[in-house]
């Protein structure tokens, strides 16, 4: 309870910052939905030439589109902003600052900044899921339920993907770009895991699981998800979770002997 009362505090704290700068969120609004239109027509276009995609239909991969413009407006207002930075923190002695704040240091480091004004994608994004649910005569409660619940435990597995890539910057201090292996991971993601080759296949859904991150949200949606698969993404979600905290439990044991 105390946290998630935190958790409002510091999304209301970087909401009153960007006041000032209202007329981003128009923009930002604007340029997704032209952004989207322009992703809707190549995808016309592209299934004007073929039928399906990794055995993937339209609606199908417009749901996936969907999907990719959620987790890239998690990434812009969210991971970026509260998380890239550490390096910098580390770099500058910053961090040494957050530290001594009497809170689980994750948990502030995770979610201290927000740039509220980016995150129109998501709106966009939820808005084409569930007229793609529609389209398939998919928008009943229990999809909508499964379609959330696949899309929280993808939104765990990638937020770990993306702390685990910086907190490489406690052992190798100039590691700013490496945040572009996650971006590159969420343009493999706006394909189906079943139409990349067999070996790629493999890494994208076991060791890489971009798929569960993209794939199994779509699937929930659209009622095609199985409870196994259900239950692989809630394990591995929670692993990725498990192992994070461990790495940064171990990355700021590191920092703290050496700082000391």
């Amino acid at each position: 309870m105390r946290y998630g009362l935190l958790l409002l505090v510091l999304i209301r704290n970087s909401f009153v910052l960007e006041l000032e700068f209202r007329l981003n969120a128009l923009v930002n609004l604007i340029n997704s939905s032209l952004a989207c239109l322009l992703a809707l027509l190549v995808l016309t276009g592209f299934f004007g030439q073929v039928s399906q995609v990794g055995g993937w239909s339209f609606n199908q991969m417009v749901a996936l589109l969907g999907v990719t413009l959620i987790i890239e407006s998690l990434i812009d207002s969210w991971l970026f902003p509260s998380i890239h930075s550490l390096s910098e923190y580390i770099r500058r002695g910053d961090l040494d600052f957050m530290l001594i704040r009497p809170i689980d240091h994750q948990f502030f480091i995770t979610f201290h900044r927000f740039n509220v004004w980016d995150g129109a994608n998501f709106v966009v994004g939820y808005i084409v899921v569930l007229v793609s649910m529609h389209q398939q005569d998919a928008l009943i409660f229990s999809n909508f339920v499964q379609f959330n619940l696949a899309l929280l435990l993808g939104t765990c597995i990638f937020y770990s993907l993306f702390m685990c890539s910086n907190l490489i910057a406690f052992w190798f201090t100039k590691v700013s770009d490496v945040w572009i292996i996650c971006y590159s991971l969420m343009d493999i993601g706006r394909f189906p895991v079943s139409a990349y080759p067999g070996a790629m296949r493999f890494v994208l859904s076991f060791i890489l699981p971009i798929a569960f991150v993209s794939n199994v949200p779509v699937q929930a949606a659209l009622g095609m998800l199985d409870f196994g698969t259900l239950a692989m993404a809630f394990i591995y979600a929670l692993g990725a979770l498990f192992f994070t905290r461990y790495l940064w439990l171990k990355a700021l044991s590191r920092y703290s002997s050496a700082s000391s």
